[in-house]
């Protein structure tokens, strides 16, 4: 069992020491609190809302390009796919596949022969560029060799990206090339 030892059992020196400390910190602390405050002032308060607000709204800014740019990315990778899926099928099927893009609205269809596959939409927010397609038709086909008789870009935009996916004619391939925007 371990004993503790009382200020009495300390020398004369270590006691006088700390009642001299005592004092002072006594008397830092009453100067300390004799300055005593309610709240802040309207200054604070009128800064801190302005910091509070401009955070949130550089923070709603990048969001709102962010989600512009996921978008887009989504989109066209999808419409990628899609028409590499449609060339594929014409090439395991021995029978044309094809994909017609709406001219004026954000959306496409999947069609095997004259049989209409799949419809898939845009994401929100994401057209083409200047609104409509810029294709000189609006279908993609591809026979029983994968290859295409259509050429041209679709170029997709939203926010302050743009998207072009580029088909080749003669040889049915398509590539993706992302313009400017958020990254």
């Amino acid at each position: 069992m371990m004993r503790t030892r009382t200020t009495s059992q300390y020398p004369a020196i270590f006691t006088a020491h700390s009642v001299l400390l005592d004092k002072q910190v006594g008397s830092e602390k009453e100067r300390f609190c004799s300055r005593h405050y309610d709240g802040f002032t309207l200054f604070e308060v009128v800064f801190a809302v302005f910091l509070v607000s401009v955070i949130t709204v550089s923070g709603l800014a990048l969001g709102r390009a962010w989600i512009a740019h996921v978008a887009l990315e989504s989109t066209a990778e999808r419409m990628t796919a899609d028409l590499r899926f449609v060339q594929e099928s014409a090439i395991s099927s021995g029978h044309a596949f094809s994909i017609r893009f709406s001219k004026y609205t954000t959306d496409y269809t999947l069609y095997s022969d004259a049989t209409p596959i799949a419809r898939v939409g845009f994401s929100p927010g994401v057209t083409y560029y200047d609104g409509y397609l810029q294709l000189n038709s609006g279908r993609v086909s591809y026979d029983a060799t994968g290859d295409s008789p259509q050429s041209g870009v679709v170029r997709l935009v939203a926010g302050d990206g743009e998207s072009d996916i580029t088909l080749y004619m003669g040889t049915g391939l398509q590539s993706l090339h992302r313009l400017g925007g958020t990254k």
